[in-house]
C-alpha cells in the first residue's frame, strides 16, 4: 500500500461557499502544502487512520515539482523545507518500520533535481520514482 506526503487538507473556513480546486470528485477540503518533519507526519497519521492500516509500503514525496509550485521562491521554500526538516521524519519513519521505502511522485522528468535528491554530501539512494508521463501514451497515439 502506498500513500503521499506533501498536501495536507483541512476544513474550508466558509464551508458555504467553498470551491475544490479543480479536481473532479475532489473531497470538499482546502489544500496546503507542508513538506516539514510536523507535516509529514500528519500526513502520514492522517493516512493511517483514512486508510485503517498500521503501516505504508511505499511513502511517496508528492508533488514536489515545477507544476504544482510554478513559483520558484516557493519551490525552493519547500524544498528546503524537505532537506532541512521533512526528510528528519522520513528517516525517522524508515527506521522505526512505520514505512518500508521512499520515494517520489513527480510529474516531469525535469523535476529530478540532483539540488532536492542529495543530502549534505550524502547522495539519497533506493528512492522509487514514479513520473507522470502521460504525454508519451498521447504523442505516441497509444491512448
Amino acid at each position: 500500500m502506498s500513500t503521499k506526503v506533501g498536501r495536507l487538507f483541512r476544513r474550508p473556513a466558509d464551508v458555504e461557499n467553498f470551491t475544490p480546486d479543480g479536481w473532479v470528485g475532489g473531497l470538499p477540503f482546502e489544500l496546503r502544502f507542508d513538506y516539514t518533519y510536523d507535516g509529514i507526519m500528519r500526513s502520514v497519521e492522517d493516512s493511517y487512520l483514512r486508510l485503517g492500516i498500521p503501516q505504508i509500503d511505499i511513502l511517496f514525496i508528492h508533488d514536489l515539482d515545477e507544476q504544482f509550485h510554478s513559483d520558484p521562491a516557493e519551490l525552493e521554500r519547500h524544498r528546503t523545507d524537505l532537506l532541512t526538516s521533512g526528510w528528519r521524519a522520513l528517516e525517522e519513519l524508515k527506521a522505526d518500520g512505520s514505512v518500508r521505502a521512499i520515494g517520489a511522485g513527480l510529474n516531469a522528468i525535469g523535476a529530478i533535481s540532483r539540488k532536492v535528491w542529495v543530502r549534505g554530501t550524502v547522495a539519497v539512494t533506493h528512492l522509487t520514482l514514479v513520473i507522470l508521463a502521460s504525454y508519451i501514451l498521447f504523442s505516441n497515439g497509444i491512448v
